[in-house]
């Protein structure tokens, strides 16, 4: 299939491109609004019947939408994810523009789900109808499986995929979701674990006075520090500290400043192939003087890799701490398995010939993506590897206001995909 046909097909269709970008964040397709969900889903539905797709929903409430081209069933077959639920918008007053109406300006559209994951899952529709445009797709079987809760935890796609795993069969998984860290697009074949905790500790059954009581009487926040220490030594990773050779003057007060300041494209893969721990938040009461506080609340995300089950994880957390520290309370949420796959030499090679064309400069080959997605159910019930290919640049903005995607990124998204889909039918 000739490549420079498919991409003079997208240089010319960029602005109904657009137009169709705009249309698909208009919905305000996230949980809790049904009648956005509905809409988006109807919007989609008619896109993939449009281009020769069989389409059927799953869960009625939330609609999984699977759409499936099947040319042979003796043919090789690819599938892609994504999801059209978006976040909530929060708080309309910090946008720059309204979170529904995708308004561009300065090369960026902005709206809610532009880069997470709209834009990213629309570039696949749209370059499958530019090579569709010149020459049927004749070989290659296409299927799309498309979330509706991905942003809550995906909570029906696993039951979903699990009543039919012959219909969801297929030989690789193709996704683009996330965001790239510097200029030089991303390529992955993992994301890390997850494990999210919420622990309650009691000191003494009252606030005290430290100066009549302070070695004395037990301090949950005392303890409650104890705890996490003993948290970084189980997942045996050193406490983080400020680096002093950045003066307060340097302190970055966005993502970009963040990633000039600290990673070249080796530390990139470094740091994101370590387990790590966060501390969302770490409190007590708040007294209106100096007191020993009786209770304390942590919220701790972990981040997990290879050979960390976050199950046994949870039993080690459970058992760590020595009897005289007084757990009150302890709840855990969104444990998942760090997943890494391998897929085809020849997929790779592709993406990463193309990526150097299209996108002007080399991929990185990351390990683990900073992501969170049900990818398991492809890995490990489908048996099927995958590839990440991130398509939105760093400041998108996923989940905050202003959340938007560079119209580039977006146009070379379709046109390394187009040729990705083009290379594939015809090997």
């Amino acid at each position: 299939m000739d490549k420079d046909s498919i991409l003079n097909v997208i240089e010319n269709n960029k602005s109904k491109y657009l137009y169709e970008l705009k249309k698909f964040i208009s919905y305000p397709s996230y949980e809790g609004n049904q009648e956005g969900i509905t809409r988006c889903a109807e919007y989609l539905e008619r896109e993939f019947c449009s281009l020769g797709f069989n389409v059927q929903f799953f869960f009625e409430d939330y609609p999984i939408l699977f759409a499936q081209r099947i040319v042979d069933p003796k043919n090789k077959t690819l599938l892609i994810y994504g999801h059209y639920d978006v976040k909530p918008p929060g708080d309309e007053s910090m946008w720059l523009f309204k979170p529904f109406e995708a308004e561009i300006n300065n090369g960026k559209i902005y709206g809610r789900g532009s880069a997470d994951n709209k834009g990213q899952i629309l570039a696949y529709l749209k370059a499958f109808e530019a090579v569709k445009s010149i020459n049927d797709i004749e070989k290659l079987n296409l299927k799309f499986i498309i979330d509706s809760q991905e942003e809550s935890g995906s909570k029906h796609f696993y039951s979903v995929i699990n009543k039919d795993k012959e219909l969801f069969k297929a030989d690789m998984v193709v996704l683009s979701d996330g965001k790239i860290y510097t200029s030089r697009p991303l390529i992955g074949n993992g994301i890390r674990g997850k494990l999210e905790i919420i622990i309650e500790i009691t000191g003494e059954e009252i606030d005290l006075h430290p100066g009549q009581y302070g070695n004395i009487a037990r301090c949950a926040l005392n303890d409650t520090i104890f705890f996490i220490n003993k948290l970084y030594q189980l997942l045996n990773i050193e406490l983080l500290h400020s680096d002093s050779e950045i003066s307060p003057d340097k302190i970055a007060n966005n993502e970009e400043g963040i990633l000039k300041r600290k990673l070249d494209d080796e530390e990139l893969i470094e740091k994101l192939s370590k387990p790590c721990i966060i501390i969302s938040s770490i409190n007590s009461y708040d007294h209106k003087c100096a007191m020993i506080p009786s209770k304390a609340v942590a919220r701790i995300d972990m981040r997990l890799i290879e050979n960390q089950d976050p199950i046994k994880l949870l039993e080690q957390i459970k058992h760590m701490c020595p009897s005289n520290i007084t757990i009150s309370n302890f709840k855990y949420m969104f444990p998942s398995k760090s997943l890494k796959t391998d897929y085809s030499e020849k997929v790779k090679t592709i993406l990463k010939d193309e990526i150097r064309k299209i996108c002007k400069s080399s991929a990185i080959d990351l390990p683990y993506l900073g992501i969170s997605l049900p990818l398991s159910v492809f890995s490990d019930e489908l048996k099927i590897p995958y590839v990440i290919i991130p398509f939105a640049q760093f400041d998108a903005k996923n989940h905050q206001p202003n959340e938007n995607l560079d119209v580039i990124k977006f146009f070379n998204a379709i046109s390394l995909i187009a040729i990705l889909l083009s290379k594939l039918n015809d090997s």
